[in-house]
């Protein structure tokens, strides 16, 4: 087995979304936006990761200075992979929100951590019905979050 990290990984991958027939790595996952990560990598290859598309796509949020998008795209991707069963604002689930919000955070960058973190509060501080799932990056409720959270006036 090859390892995902030999060669040039950005170039396999931009080749396999090319050879998909998308420009790039966001409109590929434009066009898959209820899969988490882990799903849209089973369509695109086997020999690269989820972090490496991850990476892609901030790298192409940052070229288009559209870091909002990948921050509301990567929160529904994140909330759908770690709570497959909906939103839960019992202890029961905490552990998987608390890691949802630590990798999105993460991959957003510390450039936006006072925006992640009060998107998140807004999500803990509101009253989200059990059960709800992101239905994707267009899904009302992430966009109340960002819109009362997100404040581009305010990054590092």
């Amino acid at each position: 087995m090859t390892n995902v990290w030999d060669g040039d990984w950005h170039e396999r991958l931009r080749s396999r979304v090319r050879a998909l027939g998308y420009r790039s790595a966001t409109e590929f996952a434009r066009s898959h936006r209820t899969e988490t990560f882990d799903q849209m990598i089973e369509v695109l290859s086997s020999s690269v990761a989820p972090i490496q598309l991850k990476l892609l796509l901030k790298e192409e949020a940052e070229m288009s200075d559209d870091m909002r998008a990948f921050a509301v795209d990567t929160l529904s991707r994140f909330l759908r992979e770690y709570l497959p069963d909906g939103w839960r604002g019992d202890s029961s689930a905490e552990y998987a929100r608390v890691q949802a919000f630590s990798d999105w955070m993460t991959l957003v960058g510390e450039y936006y951590e006072e925006q992640c973190h009060r998107v998140w509060q807004w999500f803990n501080s509101s009253d989200v019905r059990d059960g709800w799932l992101p239905t994707g990056p267009d899904d009302p409720l992430l966009h109340r979050a960002f819109n009362a959270a997100w404040d581009e006036n305010t990054v590092k």
